[in-house]
């Protein structure tokens, strides 16, 4: 098999985008050409110049590419350099931020947790003191 491409995502038409994702989703030409409502020739042009347009020889190859740049770690990877800007810092932050988030969480449901038997056992300290007993 042939490496991904390395054209990025931005060198594709939005149409050409749609029919890579329905190439990834194991669409025939002509299951491409009924979703988007065009021919068959038509589904045929689109997927033969998105080959083109990548570098690719096979569909197989095409739906590679997309659920690199389009699949769930692609997003993921995305939202990470979009919140730090640089890819390998925004994944380290990105655990950081959820592994402080967790241990703050932690500390305030212990804290909370510490709290509530202590000060009941206060109260019916001084309750019991009251009542003489």
């Amino acid at each position: 098999m042939s490496p991904i491409s390395p054209i990025s995502p931005e060198a594709i038409t939005p149409r050409q985008r749609e029919v890579a994702r329905l190439v990834a989703a194991g669409r025939t030409n002509s299951e491409i050409a009924d979703e988007l409502g065009i021919t068959l020739d038509g589904a045929k042009y689109h997927v033969s110049e998105l080959l083109t347009r990548l570098g690719l020889r096979r569909r197989e190859e095409v739906a590679e590419w997309y659920r690199a740049h389009f699949g769930p770690v692609a997003r993921l990877r995305s939202l990470m350099r979009g919140f730090l800007g640089l890819p390998v810092l925004g994944i380290a932050a990105g655990g950081a931020s959820i592994a402080g988030i967790a241990a703050i969480a932690a500390v305030a449901f212990i804290g909370v947790r510490g709290a509530i038997p202590a000060g009941a056992a206060r109260l019916s300290t001084s309750r019991s003191c009251r009542s003489g007993r």
